[in-house]
């Protein structure tokens, strides 16, 4: 019997980060694809990929908001009727811990700037007030993009960079202080997240990605009709089927000012209630798309 291929997953970053991380505590084995850009994530589809695994929030800094927005330009697609679709298919809390990294050699009195991804040094504030004004905060696109970036700046001192102890490993660097987020909780709730139009579509894979688990919760997309109340009435919708709205994010609709998409995450005691929901929805909305059941995450 040949061994089946490995799944190929795309992530925003380099090798090493934590979305690296994210996507194999979810997919050991898998092969990661980095890609640079969150443009280039939801490109991936075209290049192969299975699925995609994507940071959506986090416990320190909030809202990844790139994301959400690249969530808002595919369901563009979607409704101006593209034949695509998209599921979530699981989600995962990560462990973030953040570590100061430098080329061998580098001892901390000599590092001006650490570079790395915004959301990363949001959540290091406390260790730049302590290190005021000698070092400063550069934003660079990714935390293990910042490591592979100092680690070839021809050996330049006074770079350091914020990332995984793996990123270090991979690219070479030496940690210098461990465990510098702010606060030890520091969660990033990352999605497992599938296209129709990735290779292999949602046959060969899906008993390999989905785990046999019963969906518990549900994202979804909409807006709703201009009228006083609206909002209101779409969540006491959730209320009165006894449904546990976990998160609700709002973007701006580009073209309509002051008018607004919604994101939720939503917990439901049985597909039969999320089904309700929906339906329920339906008559208060303007657009509605519904991104995936799948079993909400716990800390472990």
């Amino acid at each position: 019997m040949s061994t089946p291929a490995p799944i190929r997953v795309a992530i925003q970053g380099e090798l090493g980060s934590f979305s690296h991380e994210a996507a194999l505590a979810m997919l050991p084995g898998a092969e990661i694809v980095p890609c640079k850009t969150v443009v280039d994530v939801f490109n991936a589809r075209f290049r192969e990929v299975n699925v995609a695994v994507i940071p959506i929030e986090n416990s320190l800094a909030g809202s990844v908001i790139e994301f959400y927005d690249a969530f808002h330009n595919y369901s563009n697609l979607l409704l101006n009727g593209y034949n695509l679709t998209a599921k979530i298919l699981r989600e995962h809390m990560h462990r973030i811990r953040h570590n100061l990294i430098a080329r061998p050699g580098t001892g901390i009195s000599e590092i001006t700037q650490v570079l790395s991804h915004p959301i990363a040094l949001a959540q290091c504030r406390i260790f730049f007030s302590e290190h005021h004004p000698n070092i400063q905060p550069v934003e660079h696109y990714d935390t293990a993009g910042s490591v592979k970036t100092i680690m070839q700046a021809g050996g330049d001192p006074s770079c350091a960079a914020i990332a995984s102890k793996q990123a270090a490993e991979m690219y070479g660097g030496q940690i210098l202080m461990e465990g510098i987020e702010d606060d030890p909780e520091n969660y990033t709730r990352f999605f497992l997240f599938q296209f129709d139009a990735f290779a292999g579509g949602s046959g060969q894979f899906t008993s390999r990605i989905s785990p046999n688990e019963t969906p518990d919760k549900m994202s979804l997309f909409f807006s709703l009709k201009n009228r006083p109340g609206a909002l209101v009435e779409a969540l006491s919708i959730f209320s009165v089927l006894e449904m546990n709205l976990t998160k609700i994010e709002s973007r701006p609709i580009k073209g309509r000012p002051w008018e607004y998409m919604f994101f939720v995450d939503v917990l439901f005691p049985k597909l039969e209630v999320a089904d309700e929901a929906l339906a329920r929805l339906q008559p208060i909305c303007e657009t509605m798309i519904d991104l995936g059941r799948y079993k909400a995450a716990v800390l472990g």
